[in-house]
């Protein structure tokens, strides 16, 4: 969302590459990034690329010890340092991680800044429930044409152009128990609220599903929390 709204503030266009797509292209890595750099510098706007979960390409390690890296990697970071070596007109770089201390010393030389984006707050999370919830719930558009429109049941006044001034409790009950969550956590719930409702018996929604379903990722976020899983691995 924020490469996007870069982009179509600032008219560029924008392409979005995750990290962990290079290593499993090998001694392909380094011809096809040079493709993306060719192709962002050919834009007539201008290009944003935006790499997601940079950490997974652009870690350290370069230097072999332990076999940390791949030498097909080696290659594909030396190339990424080469193409950014210096300032382009052609492109703007925006480098995604939740790891920033694990990228290459040489990388972090290109960053000229870091914003940093904390976790939502509760009044937050309510709004990004909120907007979820008319995405996902109430939208009138399926994108599933099979699927029929999702019907609610129980709230105060569930139609979307009334969401926000209604269901305070609601909302704020769902926002207070998802502290800590990221703004995808919360799509993930939503959207697991959606798929619990088309899995019942009638597609109704309802406060008490809401809460029924973020009771079982609560749940399971807890069993996984305090499990030992290494010992199944």
């Amino acid at each position: 969302l924020f490469a996007r709204t870069m982009a179509n503030w600032s008219g560029m266009d924008y392409a979005v590459l995750a990290g962990g797509d290079f290593a499993p292209l090998g001694d392909e890595a380094v011809t096809e990034l040079h493709k993306i750099f060719d192709s962002a510098e050919k834009s007539p706007n201008g290009t944003i690329l935006f790499v997601d979960e940079a950490d997974a390409f652009l870690k350290r390690g370069r230097s072999g010890r332990g076999g940390e890296m791949t030498e097909e990697m080696q290659h594909a970071i030396s190339a990424f340092l080469a193409r950014t070596g210096t300032h382009s007109t052609k492109f703007q770089l925006v480098l995604a991680t939740n790891l920033p201390h694990a990228l290459d010393r040489a990388v972090l030389d290109r960053v000229d800044s870091a914003v940093m984006f904390p976790l939502p707050g509760v009044d937050e999370r309510k709004k990004i429930l909120q907007l979820y919830f008319r995405e996902y719930i109430l939208s009138k558009s399926s994108k599933n044409t099979n699927v029929g429109v999702i019907e609610t049941a129980g709230f105060v006044d569930s139609s979307e152009d009334t969401l926000e001034e209604t269901d305070h409790a609601v909302f704020n009950f769902l926002a207070e128990k998802t502290d800590g969550w990221s703004g995808r956590r919360l799509a993930k719930y939503v959207v697991a609220v959606q798929s619990a409702v088309y899995g019942g018996d009638s597609a109704v929604c309802t406060p008490e599903l809401l809460k029924e379903v973020l009771q079982e990722r609560l749940h399971d976020s807890e069993e996984f929390r305090t499990s030992d899983y290494d010992a199944e691995i």
